[in-house]
């Protein structure tokens, strides 16, 4: 029969932790709404940024002069930028991050790593993978300026050829439950328009190419800044959503083992009644 001090014990146990988690949830849900402001006003400016550029007509481009938008014939080398989260107790988000750009690596691990947030860079320094540089303590405070600034080291890497093309893992904030992750391409930058505007008095000067030769390291700029903001608010929302969780289950074995607390209770206590009526007895 289970000690009915060890039960309360433990039910004191699980209910200093629901305290905790609940006190942490309450902290992800005021991050998520900062992080989630900041995630809209990025993705809508990178969006109309994209949608803008795109109308432009690839075939008036001069590949010599836009390497970044034109890319390399042979793309040998290729960079993965991975964008984690910079703590735990959010769940699976981490994980099947990480587990993902594993398997775009391969066995073989040629693919050069740029790390942005703590959980990535550690797990491939510690499982020595191809790292060309890594970041943490970045990705909840991060401004434009600092992405503008990280995002010019990138295409350093690229105009000196220690990558032919880079591209983007992240996750992408759908809803408070859905958070989807997202693998696309930084550099070269990809326009998928065909000169066919919306606006069809439009002028564009210097002409496309000019103009290209100027906004591309923006657009790069813009676009890792946004998916930076998207993993932000994806990863409150997972941690979140996990401490939401914890506080449910926690709430549900407290009943539990209240319920074995009261039986184990019940029971002592019959056991004493009969024990006395026993003894009565024998005494008569």
């Amino acid at each position: 029969m289970p000690n009915l001090r060890d039960i309360k014990q433990r039910i004191k146990s699980i209910q200093k932790t629901e305290k905790l988690t609940n006190a942490m949830k309450m902290v992800a849900s005021a991050r998520l709404r900062r992080a989630e402001q900041r995630m809209r006003g990025s993705r809508y400016f990178n969006d109309n940024l994209k949608s803008v550029c795109a109308n432009l007509d690839p075939s008036e481009l001069f590949p010599d002069d836009l390497p970044l938008v034109q890319g390399r014939e042979q793309a040998s080398d290729i960079g993965l930028i991975v964008v984690s989260g910079e703590r735990g107790l959010c769940g699976s988000f981490n994980n099947n991050l990480i587990q993902h750009a594993v398997k775009l690596c391969g066995e073989n691990r040629k693919i050069k790593l740029i790390c942005l947030g703590k959980k990535g860079l550690s797990y491939f320094t510690r499982h020595h993978y191809n790292i060309i540089f890594g970041r943490q303590g970045i990705i909840e405070n991060m401004d434009f300026a600092a992405a503008n600034e990280l995002a010019h080291e990138i295409i350093d890497l690229f105009n000196d050829g220690v990558v032919d093309e880079f591209q983007l893992l992240y996750y992408r904030f759908k809803s408070m439950m859905l958070q989807r992750l997202t693998h696309e391409k930084l550099i070269p930058v990809e326009l998928n328009g065909d000169g066919q505007t919306e606006f069809p008095q439009m002028l564009n000067e210097p002409g496309p190419s000019g103009l290209l030769k100027r906004v591309a390291p923006f657009m790069i700029a813009s676009q890792l800044y946004n998916a930076i903001s998207e993993s932000a608010a994806s990863e409150q929302a997972a941690r979140r959503r996990a401490m939401e969780n914890a506080s449910d289950n926690a709430q549900d074995l407290v009943k539990t083992l209240t319920m074995q607390y009261n039986r184990t209770r019940q029971s002592v206590i019959t056991t004493q009644i009969l024990e006395v009526v026993a003894g009565g007895e024998g005494v008569s």
